[in-house]
């Protein structure tokens, strides 16, 4: 099994938490919303999420998303940094140009990747990471760090027709 971890020390740069006021949860609050998130999204994800933002909460679906793609990653037994900011480049990129949501370990390489979920009603598929895989892309590669976006989609309630 993964583990999820504070940073890493990859050779191009250091990642670590950085604990942004996006998400505003701490450390472990992520891991028990990623533990309760693996048990079960609906009824574990969404219960710890309404219990620590209010008892109606239907805002950021973020978090669920960032947490279910942590269970994952760390059940195929690869290393997660939450939130990560870019520490200690030995490479020259701007490390303030995104705020990825997971960055996976996978071997000697990195995963850096956002997570949107949008809610059926939701067409526009853009991401922060779009303009800094556009600069920096091709050159991370190959230092074997790789960029990724994934949209999940959710619906809210009975919808007439998928959308194209």
């Amino acid at each position: 099994m993964g583990d999820i971890r504070r940073s890493h020390n990859h050779p191009a740069a250091r990642v670590e938490f950085s604990g942004r006021s996006r998400s505003g949860l701490s450390f472990d609050e992520y891991v028990e919303l990623i533990n309760r998130a693996c048990i079960s999204w609906s009824r574990e994800g969404l219960g710890w999420l309404r219990g620590r933002f209010g008892p109606n909460y239907k805002g950021h679906l973020g978090l669920l998303g960032t947490a279910l793609v942590s269970c994952y990653a760390t059940t195929r037994c690869h290393g997660v940094v939450l939130e990560p900011r870019f520490r200690e480049l030995s490479i020259p990129i701007d490390p303030t140009a995104t705020n990825p949501d997971i960055a996976v370990v996978l071997g000697d390489d990195l995963l850096i990747l956002e997570v949107k979920v949008h809610r059926f009603e939701s067409a526009e598929l853009v991401s922060q990471l779009d303009d800094f895989a556009v600069n920096y892309g091709a050159f991370l590669k190959r230092w074997g760090i790789h960029l990724g976006v994934i949209h999940f989609r959710v619906g809210v309630g009975v919808r007439e027709k998928a959308p194209p």
